[in-house]
């Protein structure tokens, strides 16, 4: 088992970093839920980031700041991001077309988004 661990630790640090992968990703992209329940990724031009959440715009948690990095179509919160802090990125950036209903809030239309987990992530300033 203990010959096991350095392998693995190998492998779970073997990402891309977020500015040379996908830069298309920089920035705060939000989500919520029909509860007013969200959350909030961002990521900084230097890669690094925080997670947030909320209750109707009113801040609840923030995460330390850590740098995101790619593999495999999976956004890492961190080199080790063994806490389900990682999610799998089913839309790089887009503008939409029309209104794209998201829980108490829309993307309209002109409006960058990103789709994480099947979740739609609106950009936000």
């Amino acid at each position: 088992m203990y010959l096991l661990l350095p392998f693995l630790l190998l492998l779970s640090c073997n990402k891309d970093p977020l500015t040379e992968a996908a830069p298309s990703l920089i920035g705060k992209w939000r989500t919520y839920d029909n509860e007013g329940v969200g959350e909030q990724v961002e990521i900084y031009e230097n890669g690094n980031g925080v997670i947030k959440t909320f209750d109707f715009d009113k801040e609840n948690t923030s995460t330390k700041e850590r740098t995101w990095y790619i593999k495999d179509n999976e956004l890492h919160f961190g080199k080790a991001a063994f806490n389900g802090e990682f999610y799998d990125i089913d839309a790089y950036p887009q503008t939409a077309g029309s209104i794209i209903p998201m829980g108490i809030d829309s993307i309209l239309p002109g409006e960058r988004y990103i789709v994480l987990d099947e979740r739609n992530y609106k950009e936000i300033n």
